[in-house]
């Protein structure tokens, strides 16, 4: 089945299609786990402390760097390669009907635009977010969600002190290279159209795939701007028709951090208590700035693809 444009088409056959798609991923993310395992066995020689390295691996030499390409075969066989063997299977289709044809020079100023629009609301959702207080009644999440944030940030601070350029660019190749592919595939690329054919929306399906996406981070209070981030990514895609634009979005975003953290050292998923944030009347504006860049790919859209 020929699904071009697959950026909009709602799935036919969304139901089947994703159960099988959440089988291929969990199969994908087990194998890639399998793997990166057996590269750590063979890194250090010794299987019975590799529960000591990931719990903590600040205490043994090279960790950092055989985490990082941990992550790296994770990322590429759960997220890329899986879901790509997806789309050849069911779709009989591949990458390049996510990507092409390339958008024009007038679509990526409109989305590079959007991201940079997009940062005071941002960075004011992070601030919200971090400070966002629980009813009494769901203090038992509250204190997983903490808890679960310091690990995450506690192993996303120790990836992140590079010690040398090389680790540095493998960093970049595991943190924004291979997510920004492999998630947008998975998210945007595939997902997104699944959820769109169950609700019958395409807005629908770009909202509960951010809602989604977000929850897949398993960081709460992180949860929001990730939301936000999202939701951008899907628009972008939808009204760039290219995977390639929330690919240099969702690049860009960690690249951005990654590379602030290293040339720094500020790490930049802390508390960010260094930031003063941008006052409410700035995130209004933001998000205004937002959805008129976003009407503006739209009528884009619409005048370089008319409807039949």
């Amino acid at each position: 089945m020929n699904i071009e444009p697959y950026h909009k088409r709602l799935d036919p056959r969304p139901l089947r299609h994703l159960v099988y798609f959440c089988i291929t991923l969990i199969a994908g993310l087990l194998i890639g786990n399998i793997a990166a395992v057996m590269m750590l066995w063979y890194l250090v020689g010794d299987v019975s402390i590799l529960p000591d390295i990931l719990a903590s691996p600040e205490t043994y030499a090279g960790a950092r760097t055989a985490l990082l390409l941990t992550q790296t075969i994770i990322s590429f066989i759960g997220f890329v390669l899986f879901p790509l063997l997806f789309l050849r299977q069911r779709y009989q289709s591949d990458l390049g009907t996510l990507v092409f044809p390339i958008p024009n020079s007038r679509v990526w100023l409109i989305t590079f635009l959007l991201l940079m629009a997009s940062l005071p609301l941002m960075e004011y959702l992070v601030q919200w977010n971090n400070e966002l207080i629980f009813p009494t009644w769901a203090s038992g999440f509250e204190t997983w969600a903490k808890a679960k944030e310091e690990e995450l940030m506690k192993l996303t601070l120790y990836l992140t002190d590079f010690d040398h350029p090389g680790q540095y660019l493998i960093g970049v190749l595991a943190i924004a290279i291979l997510p920004a592919i492999g998630e947008e595939i998975t998210f945007r690329g595939i997902l997104q159209p699944q959820v769109s054919g169950l609700t019958g929306s395409i807005h629908a399906g770009i909202w509960i795939t951010a809602l989604l996406f977000s929850a897949f981070h398993l960081q709460f209070f992180g949860f929001f701007p990730r939301l936000l981030i999202g939701v951008l990514l899907g628009y972008m895609y939808v009204y760039s028709r290219s995977l390639l634009i929330p690919i240099l979005g969702h690049f860009l975003n960690n690249f951005l951090g990654v590379t602030f953290t290293y040339l720094t050292d500020i790490p930049v998923n802390d508390d960010r208590s260094y930031l003063t944030g941008p006052s409410p009347y700035f995130a209004a504006l933001s998000l205004t700035l937002i959805l008129l860049l976003l009407h503006r790919l739209y009528l884009l859209d619409r005048k370089l693809n008319p409807s039949p």
